[in-house]
């Protein structure tokens, strides 16, 4: 049986710390960075995730400029590839976190991002009876990696990323392994996945932030791929105990043909509607195919920033783009059960009271004159 649900690197300096101090937390610095893709000028915002009370900021954008308040907010002019840099202290230590080539800033030509908005609604399904985990993820079945299927695309486009929802990414303790995101040509039995076009690696700690911040995961391929034919986007799963991801994906139905496919325990590949849960699914998987024509990509229109992560009393959310409107906010809990429902008066911004709700995993519902857009929030 299953159920639906809806839906770097650390340095450290150390300072002269006073044997008489209280205990306190350790510094750590982190950071996330909203719309850090997209044509120039693009205008990226930094939300600070640092612990450890930090007093001081220094960011550096990898262009030579540098600012220090503690979540900024930077115009990157010039195309390129930008490796950002925060650098916090607390008055004692000093520590740093840097992300490679983490800012990419696109000559003006155009991108189009296949698949999106994912057709239908938002949702997670799980295993509740005979095994455990998620269809669209690791379970007990050992599902081995999730991709999905591309036929249809702009003539001379080249595959240059991929945009990953994911709704669930757990770690365990004693590692931070890299998880890889891979294309494939159709090329293997019955049109399934075969040779790799390219591949690349993110550490799972990198997807837990994303799921976390309630924005999805991004990366960049090597080389710019151009597909002769359909092709696949997928990820292999994690095989460590206490490792664990999971796709978003809609509802069985919500697509005359679902692009979903997944690989069993023995290597092979077949489309969901060939396993034993016989759903007709995509995946909230999304290709990023630039070609030198411009071509509207309204995803990145639809960036949206919510914020504190974890949330403790309200909850507030702001679009890049202020010409999308919020009608309405739906809190779901993870069970698609409706919580609340709130009309907004129709900015571009606003903010919901959370702080009647038991700690756990919600899921935040937009309804905007843009269409609506699904993000999972924290609140403890």
């Amino acid at each position: 049986m299953i159920a639906v649900q809806l839906r770097g690197q650390h340095t450290k300096s150390a300072g002269n710390a006073n044997a008489l101090s209280t205990e306190r937390k350790d510094l750590i610095a982190n950071f996330i960075g909203f719309h850090t893709f997209g044509e120039a000028p693009l205008s990226v915002f930094f939300k600070d995730l640092s612990t450890g009370d930090p007093t001081f900021w220094l960011w550096q954008f990898g262009d030579g400029n540098t600012d220090t308040v503690q979540n900024p907010t930077y115009v990157y002019q010039q195309p390129g590839l930008y490796t950002v840099i925060l650098t916090v202290s607390d008055g004692v230590d000093t520590v740093s976190f840097k992300r490679e080539d983490y800012v990419r800033a696109a000559k003006p030509g155009g991108c189009d991002t296949l698949n999106y908005p994912l057709p239908g609604e938002y949702a997670l399904y799980t295993i509740s009876v005979n095994g455990s985990g998620y269809i669209s993820g690791n379970s007990s079945f050992g599902s081995l990696a999730k991709a999905s299927y591309f036929d249809d695309f702009p003539d001379d486009g080249e595959l240059v990323a991929g945009i990953f929802d994911f709704a669930v990414a757990v770690k365990s303790f004693t590692n931070n392994i890299d998880i890889w995101f891979k294309a494939w040509d159709a090329s293997g039995p019955g049109g399934a996945p075969g040779s790799v076009l390219d591949s690349v690696s993110v550490p799972i700690a990198d997807i837990m932030d994303d799921v976390a911040a309630g924005q999805w995961t991004m990366l960049f391929f090597d080389k710019s791929v151009a597909p002769d034919g359909p092709f696949y986007l997928g990820v292999e799963l994690p095989q460590i105990f206490g490792d664990t991801l999971a796709l978003y994906t809609n509802y069985h139905g919500d697509v005359e043909n679902g692009n979903a496919w997944t690989m069993d325990s023995l290597g092979n590949w077949m489309p969901y509607t060939q396993t034993q849960w016989s759903l007709n699914i995509d995946h909230a998987i999304f290709p990023v195919v630039c070609q030198p024509v411009s071509v509207g990509n309204n995803l990145l229109a639809k960036e949206v920033l919510i914020y504190p992560v974890p949330a403790f009393d309200d909850v507030n959310f702001v679009f890049t783009d202020n010409s999308i409107k919020i009608k309405s906010v739906g809190l779901f809990d993870m069970t698609g059960r409706k919580l609340s429902i709130t009309n907004t008066n129709g900015a571009h911004f606003g903010s919901v009271r959370i702080s009647t709700f038991p700690p756990g995993f919600y899921l935040l519902k937009l309804n905007t004159s843009d269409g609506s857009i699904v993000r999972k929030i924290l609140i403890r």
